[in-house]
């Protein structure tokens, strides 16, 4: 059986996934919060609009969480495993992605206004996005102050899915 509830947080503290404990103030959990609450939001986008281009953005993410909870310099990295994953070729693949949308919806020409096409999938893409780049916000200050270069892609991808939630949101309001 899964074990839900540790205690081992009771104090204040939290576990990362290379094993370290951080105060639940620390800006590494920032991060982390509000790429989960992407994942939800997108969770909702995925489901209220039956689209099937949303799931991969969401195990991508879970990928850069794993990134993000794992000290660089510990002896347990996931080196191999976050190298198998290919962040880049993620990049290339949402950029691709992004394309195909744009080919059959291309973005206005203008500021829009959230909801104002009166579809609701097109509205929470919306709201998926402004908390993608929230995250994309929180990444970069976190990597300015730890020095972690190696979120460099991690930033780079949040960038482009903010890109592809904009163009997804305006797709989805011209198929309601």
């Amino acid at each position: 059986m899964v074990i839900v509830t540790t205690k081992t947080g009771d104090k204040g503290t939290t576990g990362l996934f290379t094993g370290e404990r951080e105060k639940k103030s620390h800006r590494v959990f920032e991060c982390l919060g509000t790429l989960d609450e992407l994942v939800s939001h997108l969770g909702v986008l995925r489901v209220q609009s039956g689209s099937d281009k949303v799931e991969f953005l969401q195990k991508d993410i879970f990928k850069l969480n794993t990134v993000l909870a794992s000290h660089p310099e510990s002896s347990d990295y996931p080196q191999d495993l976050i190298l198998g994953w290919n962040i880049p070729g993620l990049i290339e693949k949402l950029e691709s992605s992004q394309r195909i949308l744009m080919e059959v919806s291309p973005p206005p020409e203008r500021f829009i206004i959230p909801g104002e096409a009166g579809s609701l999938p097109g509205a929470y893409g919306d709201v998926a996005r402004t908390v993608c780049r929230r995250a994309e916000r929180q990444v970069v200050a976190y990597r300015d102050e730890s020095g972690r270069r190696d979120l460099e892609p991690v930033i780079i991808y949040l960038n482009r899915a903010s890109d592809y939630l904009f163009v997804l949101a305006r797709f989805l309001e011209a198929a309601k």
